[in-house]
């Protein structure tokens, strides 16, 4: 069904505290056993104040309506069925600062022990 790279509307379930909820875009950056890991997208700019955001403009290939923040913090997994219609695309460019934040935000690539 969905592809990493695409954008979605995706139906993220009732709100939480702290956590979008609702209908709203999400960029697909994983797949696995029937769930697509997303990162949901908000259109309130205000949220760029917080860490671990990124901005996106709308184009013709991304289907966005407007100016958008990727939430990458609210990385989120959902049954496939969850995702509604599919938007557009980002290319690798677009993709790579919201990568370096996913890998910033989870210590991938660093050593821990």
């Amino acid at each position: 069904m969905a592809s990493v790279g695409e954008i979605w509307r995706v139906n993220l379930g009732g709100e939480r505290e702290r956590e979008q909820g609702g209908t709203r875009p999400a960029l697909v950056v994983g797949k696995a056993n029937g769930l697509a890991v997303v990162v949901p997208f908000t259109k309130n700019t205000a949220r760029l104040s917080l860490r671990f955001t990124e901005p996106v403009s709308p184009t013709r290939e991304n289907g966005l309506a407007g100016e958008s923040v990727a939430l990458v913090f609210q990385i989120t997994a959902l049954d496939e069925r969850f995702l509604v219609a599919k938007l557009g695309w980002l290319s690798e460019k677009e993709r790579e600062p919201i990568r370096e934040l996913l890998r910033n935000l989870l210590h991938l690539g660093t050593q821990t022990r």
